[in-house]
């Protein structure tokens, strides 16, 4: 072989190892955001005594040798990617930490906060985007204001500024 055409190899062999580091990165991702659900999941699944209830969650060891290991990422990973078409899962989650009525930029924060990658260039409109295509789970209630369909009419009706009382939770 001659030297340019290993050149080439060369080039080719270290883009796809930057391909690969990078797809690492984006499982690892996703799998400390599935750890992190695991462990709130627990959490809400017991009862205010602190006993657990009867259905158990699977355990991380069943987890890792189940069939859909694939999808799994690390429980160190640094930050989580969802796609498009999952983004309402994300947006929804942070608006149940929130418990009251959110803006577009205010949810793009919480993302941020919660380490939760917007994909596209706009991250607000995408956002709007996603809220917009599933009016089955979010329900503007003001000018640019967010809630969840499911939630009680005392916290739809809070002001922006207005921290949830104990009786509303």
């Amino acid at each position: 072989m001659d030297r340019g055409s290993l050149e080439k190899m060369l080039s080719q062999a270290k883009n796809e190892i930057s391909q690969i580091e990078r797809q690492l990165a984006e499982l690892s991702a996703r799998r400390d955001l599935l750890w992190r659900f695991v462990a709130t999941s627990k959490e809400l699944l017991q009862h205010e005594d602190g006993k657990a209830m009867r259905h158990d969650l699977a355990s991380a060891e069943s987890i890792l040798h189940s069939p859909t290991t694939g999808t799994l990422i690390a429980p160190n990973a640094s930050c989580v990617s969802l796609p498009f078409s999952r983004l309402w899962e994300g947006i929804k989650l942070v608006m149940d930490v929130a418990k009251r009525p959110v803006s577009v930029p205010e949810i793009v924060d919480l993302l941020d906060n919660h380490k939760i990658i917007v994909p596209g260039e706009h991250p607000r409109e995408t956002v709007r985007s996603a809220i917009s295509r599933k009016d089955d789970v979010f329900e503007k209630i003001d000018r640019g204001f967010y809630v969840l369909k499911n939630w009680p009419e005392a916290i739809k009706q809070l002001r922006r500024d207005e921290t949830i009382s104990t009786e509303v939770a």
